[in-house]
């Protein structure tokens, strides 16, 4: 059945000729959804994750994602772990970041496998990865990179030598690095013999277009320390407290949450794209303080006064706006535009073969627009558009809303289609923007109007 439905929309032989339609090979919906994880501070024993795990819990079987990231220190990561596998089918990265004291002296040596022995004290099935330590270059002493090299070394014998731990992943350390400054990871050097994938943070700091450092940053990684294959961008994502950053951290730019709503669907889309076992973990799902108590706590520690040891510091996170969930437990839009596209892209389980799309994008533009092409177990495919261009403006914090681009899809066999815009923006219900844009039955063209959020086309069969 599946062939035929997917034969509806194939034109055989695969090389095209002339003016004919191009065919692209789609891959697997369900694997795109696979893909998408969430970090936070899930094994911690006091703080908002703590305080709120059913209310989280809640939010992340409504948001649709199998996997999340969080660290592998403390007691209570093993039950963390069982919890989130047995009531929500979640499996965990847990970094192992366990320090000298402090993170200035560096890793504990000779720690690492009474760690990884107390996260898998309840057994292995809940467990996807195990991540070296969270970004040492940063903070940590100054001869951090021979200890990475020797505290990953550790990580990774304690696993590959238990016989029980087999079906678990060997993430590479991550590092503060981009593609503009490489130090970093030429300092650490090739690491390959000491991980099973590689793994990384991207962040764009500038209110810049979300996709423009992963792919150099990923390729620059590859090259220096960990060579080919997929990536776990064990954390990912944009701040929305622009306002208050801007007055107590004037060097981080945070955009609006229309912005981050736009950004984020595009991000995990880009990096799917990228490498078929890439995942990627939106950092984080909640924030750990509203801004305002923030702020204050900056206030008084620069005073000195004194100040939270938390995420309230000046030097942390917590009250940014991180997450796709506020401090009040509110879903920001950002939630609602990732939960929506898994829900569009959900397959269920089964194995298939994805086929492929006869199509061209034609239009003033259509080149620029960034394409990710995927394809269901009943033969439907959906094609995701979206220009990728900066969405906010760090200088006057204000969002950009560019022009659509036009253009025309061109099929080589007419189909009926459904148009999605999942993003709610300026107002839209989030309920309201799972519901098809426009539908149109049995055409083999159509005029779109692609925004800088992503467009999602849903293709079948005319006949069905």
């Amino acid at each position: 059945m599946l062939a035929l439905l997917a034969l509806g929309l194939m034109l055989l032989p695969a090389a095209p000729s002339g003016g004919r339609a191009a065919e692209v090979a789609a891959r697997k919906a369900g694997d795109f959804v696979q893909s998408v994880g969430v970090g936070g501070q899930f094994a911690e024993k006091e703080g908002i994750y703590a305080d709120n795990m059913s209310a989280l819990k809640d939010a992340m079987r409504e948001l649709g994602v199998l996997y999340y990231r969080t660290s592998a220190v403390g007691g209570r990561a093993a039950a963390v772990a069982e919890d989130l596998y047995r009531s929500l089918g979640m499996r965990g990265v847990f970094h192992v970041s366990k320090w000298d004291g402090k993170k200035a002296n560096g890793p504990l040596m000779g720690s690492a496998a009474g760690v990884i022995n107390n996260l898998t004290a309840n057994g292995t099935a809940a467990i996807f990865a195990i991540e070296g330590p969270n970004e040492l270059n940063q903070g940590g002493p100054p001869n951090w990179p021979d200890l990475l090299r020797d505290y990953q070394k550790e990580i990774y014998t304690a696993v590959r030598s238990n016989p029980r731990l087999q079906g678990i992943l060997v993430a590479a350390p991550t590092l503060v690095t981009n593609a503009d400054n490489p130090k970093p990871s030429v300092r650490l050097g090739v690491i390959s013999d000491r991980i099973d994938i590689g793994a990384m943070h991207d962040y764009v700091s500038d209110g810049g277009a979300t996709e423009s450092r992963f792919r150099p940053s990923a390729a620059m990684l590859r090259a220096n320390n960990f060579g080919g294959g997929p990536i776990l961008v064990t954390e990912t994502g944009v701040c929305t407290e622009w306002q208050m950053v801007k007055e107590f951290s004037p060097s981080q730019k945070c955009i609006s949450q229309k912005a981050q709503a736009k950004y984020l669907p595009r991000n995990l889309l880009d990096k799917f794209d990228e490498h078929p076992g890439n995942k990627a973990f939106i950092f984080e799902l909640v924030e750990r303080q509203h801004a305002a108590e923030g702020a204050r706590a900056v206030a008084a520690e620069r005073s000195g006064g004194g100040g939270s040891s938390g995420g309230g510091s000046s030097g942390g996170d917590g009250w940014w706006g991180w997450g796709i969930i506020d401090a009040s437990m509110n879903r920001k839009p950002a939630f609602y535009a990732i939960r929506n596209l898994i829900r569009l892209l959900h397959d269920g389980g089964g194995d298939f073969t994805p086929g492929f799309l006869d199509y061209t994008l034609k239009g003033n533009g259509a080149a620029g627009l960034r394409q990710v092409l995927v394809q269901k177990q009943d033969g439907r495919f959906y094609l995701m558009l979206w220009q990728p261009v900066r969405s906010f403006d760090k200088d006057s914090n204000s969002d950009i809303d560019p022009p659509p681009v036009n253009a025309t899809l061109h099929l080589a066999q007419p189909a009926n289609l459904k148009l999605y815009k999942p993003t709610p923006l300026d107002g839209t219900s989030p309920e309201a923007a799972l519901q098809p844009a426009e539908t149109h039955a049995g055409v083999a063209s159509v005029d779109l109007k692609v925004p800088d959020h992503v467009l999602v086309v849903e293709i079948s069969p005319a006949g069905r």
